[in-house]
């Protein structure tokens, strides 16, 4: 029986894994400093059309001098989602989502993600970088013609 969870566990964490193995399609960097401190940065980027999947790796410094950093997302049309500090990986797909993050079409054009910083102690720098990662459906295969 365990076996047979292993394996279906493993099979489910495929997909994500080949993804977290490739080069990201986009990194975005840059610094929090102090004067951060109760702001928000908009790491904006554009979606190219076709996209059915995005996804996002966050990481970033200055944990030891207590700045926390928020994620949310926002799509040229509405509000994805705010997941706070407790994550550092999302997905917006059009058939799912990481929990608190909306589903649905992922329209091309101006997306940012939203980094919140509740604490940056003055004085503080730290460095972030986040890889994104755009994901389309495979090409349908092409038409038979018959005679």
């Amino acid at each position: 029986m365990f076996r047979w969870l292993a394996l279906v566990v493993l099979l489910i964490s495929l997909p994500a894994r080949a993804q977290e193995t490739a080069q990201p399609d986009l990194v975005l960097t840059g610094e929090i400093t102090g004067a951060d401190h109760q702001t928000y940065k908009a790491l904006n980027f554009d979606m190219p059309a076709g996209v059915t999947r995005l996804a996002v790796a966050f990481d970033y410094t200055g944990r030891e001098n207590k700045t926390v950093v928020d994620l949310g997302l926002i799509d040229p049309v509405r509000f994805r989602g705010w997941s706070g500090g407790n994550i550092l990986a999302l997905f917006v797909s059009t058939e799912a989502a990481t929990a608190s993050y909306l589903p649905g079409p992922l329209p091309a054009g101006r997306w940012a993600l939203l980094l919140g910083v509740p604490n940056a102690r003055p004085g503080s720098r730290a460095t972030y970088e986040a890889k994104v990662w755009f994901q389309r459906a495979p090409a349908p295969p092409p038409a038979v013609l018959s005679k």
